[in-house]
């Protein structure tokens, strides 16, 4: 038994059959649930792992914290978009060695934003105003350097798309070299 388990009963079973879901915010569940859920994998001998994503994004750090820890895993981590990445959620696919999107979802990158912990007295102080200021340009460029890594478009169009802020359907996404296809649906699922 692990001396810290954060991963519920659902997540144990999945993870058991090589999935790991990113549903709701990133945040620090998420991060805890992500560096649980791949040290019990390595200890596993690093299998395929499908990371299935639903998530509106969150802390832009979560994200980047999750690519670090994907970065060092070893099996082939196959991210399928179920329903939306949008924002954080974006990183956490990038960093995944396949990147899927079912044909209904959307995808969205922006500017980081933020809100939180922001108090009135840094708003009026102009030395901690630029403080702030030059701590969401520091996150944007590291958010844009990963995103030309991984998709091979220029820093500048990067910024362009981000600066739109507009959801992406998975064709486009394409275009963007943000994801690398569509998942198909099965055969007769329809019919």
């Amino acid at each position: 038994m692990w001396a810290y388990d954060c991963l519920s009963d659902v997540q144990h079973q999945l993870l058991n059959k090589g999935i790991l879901d990113f549903t709701g915010e990133a945040d620090g569940k998420m991060i805890d649930y992500a560096r649980e859920a791949i040290m019990r994998l390595k200890a596993m001998g690093s299998p395929d792992i499908e990371v299935h994503i639903t998530s509106r994004g969150g802390n832009g750090l979560i994200g980047l914290y999750i690519n670090d820890l994907f970065a060092d895993y070893d099996g082939t981590i196959t991210g399928k978009v179920m329903c939306y990445a949008k924002s954080t959620a974006v990183l956490i696919l990038q960093a995944c060695d396949i990147r899927l999107a079912s044909p209904h979802s959307t995808i969205l990158i922006h500017d980081p934003l933020t809100l939180d912990g922001v108090s009135r007295a840094t708003l009026y102080d102009e030395a901690k105003l630029q403080a702030l200021r030059d701590e969401l340009t520091l996150e944007r460029n590291r958010i844009l350097s990963l995103l030309n890594l991984r998709t091979g478009r220029t820093i500048n169009d990067l910024a362009i798309l981000m600066d739109e802020g507009k959801d992406l359907t998975p064709s486009k996404a394409m275009r963007w070299c943000l994801i690398d296809g569509v998942i198909q649906p099965k055969k007769g699922a329809h019919d």
